[in-house]
C-alpha cells in the first residue's frame, strides 16, 4: 500500500520503502510461505536453534530465498549462478552501515536482515552459525518513545526500540529515557492479542502494513489499517491515558527525534459531540507462567519445594528447536541447588578466560529475559521454554566451575585445562556433553567416600 503522509514525516524515517524494509518483508513472507509454523515462530522471537541450520538446511533452500530477495531488490538483474555470489549481491544493499542515520525502524530492519543473511551464509560456508535478531511481521504505527502509551508499538517496533536501547550508551537517548513507558505499553496482553488477530487475516506479508491500535471498550485493542474504518472503534475509549511526553531528545543515532511532533499528525477524526473521556482500566496483570487450575505446570508436577519435577529426556528434535532442552530430564530443584550432589567450585576465573566466561553467563541471563518478554510466555510452550532457561541459568556455575569428584582433592594446576575445555564445549554448541559430564560427576561423587585426614583442630577451624 502507498506510504501514508504521517509515515513519511517521521523524522529520519521517511525512507520506509528503502532496501532494508523491502528485504525484511521479503524474508518474513518467504519464511511464512516456505517454513513450518514452529520455525516461523522461532524466527519471530530471534531464537538461535531455528532455520537455517547445518545438516537440516540445504543450499538449494537458501538459494531460493536469495533469489526471492534479488527479485525484490533488483528485479532487472540476472540472478547469479551461485549462492555465494547472490550473498555478495544482496549484502551491500541492506548492510546497516548505509542506514545508521535512517531511524530505529529502518536501521533495525537492516540489522535483522544482515544477521539472517549471515546466518544463511555460515551454513553454506561451514563457519560457526550466526545468531539472528527477532523478526516479527512488520506493522508501522504512530509509535514514538514519548507517546508510547497513547500510541503503543507493534511487535516489530518494540523489537527495534529494544535493540536501539541495548546498543546506546546515551542515557538521554529517547528509547532509554522512556523505556518503562515503552515496555509497559508493548506488554499489554490485549495489544499482543490484537496484533495476532490482525495477522490471522493476512496470508502474505510482502509489504508494509500501516495503521494504528485503537481502544475497544475499557482495555481492549484493535489494529486498524490506514484508510480503513472500524465500526467498533470508540473514540471516547481512545482518550489519552496520561499526558504525552514531547522532548527534543536524541534518537538511536544521536539525531533529533522529530517523531514526537508528528505521529498523530493525521489521527482519526473524533465524533462531532464526543462524550467526556473515560478513564481506561489499567492493563491486566500478567498471568503467571503456570496458571492451570490445579496450580501445576502444563506438563509436569511440582515437588515439595513447589518446583517442577523432571520431564522426559529431550529428543534430538527438541534440542534442535531449543538447545536448552538438554536440561529437560533434570528436576528444577537439582538445577537450583536444592537437591542432588554438592561440589566444590573453582574460586578463580583465569584472566585469559574472562571474556569467554562473561559470554556464557550473559547469554544465560539473556535467555531468561528473552523468555520473560516473549509474547508466547503465557502459552504452554512459552512456560516450558522459560523453565528451561531458568534451569540453565542456575546450572551454569556448577556446569563450568565444579571441581571433579576426588577422594583426595585435585591440584590447582589441573583446574584451568578443565575449565577451558568446558568453555570450548559451550562455544562449539556441545551442551549435551556438558550435561553428560555433570551427570557422570554426580554419579561418581555419590560412590566416593573421601578420606578425611584433618586433625581435630583443622576440623574445628572449618566449622
Amino acid at each position: 500500500m502507498p506510504i501514508p503522509q504521517w509515515a513519511n514525516t517521521m523524522g529520519t524515517e521517511s525512507v520506509l520503502d528503502s532496501p532494508p524494509i523491502t528485504a525484511y518483508n521479503t524474508i518474513v513472507d518467504w519464511c511464512i510461505r516456505t517454513l513450518t509454523q514452529n520455525d516461523c515462530d522461532l524466527i519471530e522471537r530471534g531464537a538461535n536453534a531455528t532455520w537455517a541450520w547445518p545438516d537440516f538446511t540445504t543450499e538449494a533452500e537458501i538459494q531460493e530465498l536469495y533469489t526471492a530477495l534479488i527479485h525484490s531488490l533488483r528485479p532487472n538483474i540476472i540472478i547469479p549462478d551461485t549462492s555465494r555470489k547472490c550473498f555478495k549481491t544482496i549484502m551491500p544493499l541492506v548492510h546497516p552501515d548505509r542506514y545508521a542515520q535512517c531511524g530505529a525502524r529502518v536501521h533495525y530492519a537492516s540489522i535483522a536482515c544482515t544477521a539472517f543473511l549471515q546466518r544463511c551464509n555460515s551454513v553454506i560456508t561451514g563457519n560457526d552459525v550466526m545468531t539472528i535478531q527477532a523478526m516479527p511481521r512488520m506493522i508501522v504505527t504512530h509509535f514514538d518513545p514519548g507517546t508510547a502509551r497513547n500510541n503503543p508499538p507493534s511487535r516489530f517496533e518494540h523489537a527495534a526500540a529494544k535493540y536501539v536501547r541495548s546498543h546506546s550508551m546515551d542515557p538521554n537517548n529517547a528509547y532509554n529515557k522512556h523505556w518503562d513507558r515503552i515496555s509497559t505499553a508493548a506488554s499489554q496482553p490485549d495489544l499482543v492479542r490484537a496484533e495476532k488477530e490482525f495477522w490471522s487475516t493476512q496470508q502474505h506479508v510482502d509489504g508494509i502494513f500501516f495503521g494504528h491500535f485503537v481502544r475497544i471498550g475499557s482495555s481492549g485493542f484493535r489494529f486498524v489499517m490506514e484508510g480503513c474504518s472500524d465500526p467498533e472503534y470508540d473514540h471516547n475509549n481512545n482518550a489519552p491515558d496520561e499526558p504525552d511526553v514531547h522532548e527534543d531528545v536524541p534518537d538511536s543515532n544521536n539525531t533529533n527525534n522529530n517523531e514526537d511532533a508528528n505521529p498523530q499528525q493525521n489521527p482519526p477524526p473524533p465524533p462531532a459531540d464526543p462524550a467526556p473521556p473515560a478513564d481506561p482500566a489499567p492493563p491486566a496483570a500478567p498471568a503467571p507462567p503456570y496458571n492451570n487450575n490445579d496450580g501445576n505446570p502444563p506438563s509436569a508436577t511440582l515437588d515439595a519445594h513447589q518446583l517442577p519435577k523432571a520431564r522426559d529426556r529431550a529428543t534430538n528434535a527438541d534440542i534442535f528447536r531449543n538447545r536448552l532442552a538438554v536440561v529437560d530430564h533434570l528436576p528444577f530443584a537439582q538445577c537450583a541447588g536444592f537437591a542432588g550432589s554438592a561440589f566444590n567450585e573453582m574460586q578463580t576465573i583465569w584472566h585469559d578466560t574472562h571474556n569467554q566466561w562473561a559470554t556464557v553467563f550473559s547469554e544465560a541471563l539473556r535467555e531468561v529475559m528473552d523468555r520473560v518478554t516473549s509474547p508466547n510466555l503465557h502459552t504452554e510452550q512459552g512456560s516450558i521454554d522459560l523453565e528451561r532457561a531458568l534451569k540453565w541459568k542456575f546450572l551454569v556455575p556448577i556446569l563450568f566451575l565444579r571441581k571433579p569428584p576426588s577422594t583426595h582433592g585435585i591440584k590447582a594446576s589441573s583446574l584451568k585445562p578443565i575449565f577451558v575445555r568446558r568453555l570450548e564445549q559451550y562455544a562449539n554448541g556441545n551442551l549435551c556433553g556438558l550435561i553428560s559430564e555433570y551427570e557422570a560427576d554426580v554419579v561418581l561423587s555419590q560412590t566416593l567416600s573421601r578420606d578425611d585426614t584433618r586433625n581435630s583442630q583443622q576440623k574445628d577451624e572449618a566449622k
